[in-house]
């Protein structure tokens, strides 16, 4: 069952724009009228010019109990503003993700960095490490650090059903 749409609210006619009579000839009933209106409503430009007809027809009419009601509904969004806005929602995705992921390579270079101001690897390779096995095991770790954020994005995005990116 449908439901009937609301009324548009006549108290708030002030806000959509204002009116120009010029010419309100009650005995030929002839009355003349510039409507100025607010387009930021998308109902503004169907519903202002309303709300005077409906003053004009109390005055002609002489009933000031007049009314007729004035319904709106919307034009169902279009597809190409859905797929619009859903690439600008995955662009934004995107960016927020690709912001976050760049903090982890600045967080290694942060660790070798301090590791070369420290000396660390030049006493480890005096007291006898092997070179190779420093390197795999900072390649390793380097990896697991990398995996663990992406494994919690994909989990993420697979809860979310983000079937675009996972």
């Amino acid at each position: 069952m449908r439901e009937e749409p609301p009324v548009f609210p006549n108290k708030l006619a002030g806000s959509f724009g204002s009116y120009l009579v010029y010419e309100a000839n009650k005995l030929n009933q002839q009355y003349k009228v510039v409507t100025y209106v607010n387009t930021t409503s998308q109902d503004a430009a169907a519903a202002y010019p309303q709300f005077m007809y409906e003053s004009i027809l109390r005055t002609a009419s002489g009933n000031p109990n007049f009314q007729f009601k004035f319904y709106t509904e919307p034009f169902p969004i279009l597809q190409k503003y859905k797929d619009k806005d859903k690439v600008a929602s995955n662009q934004a995705l995107i960016l927020v993700l690709a912001v976050g992921l760049s903090i982890i390579p600045a967080s290694i270079i942060g660790g070798i960095l301090y590791e070369r101001e420290q000396k660390l690897k030049h006493l480890q390779v005096i007291s006898g490490m092997n070179l190779f096995s420093y390197w795999l095991v900072n390649l390793l770790f380097d990896i697991i650090k990398t995996l663990f954020p992406i494994g919690l994005i994909i989990l993420i995005m697979y809860f979310f059903d983000l079937k675009d990116f996972y």
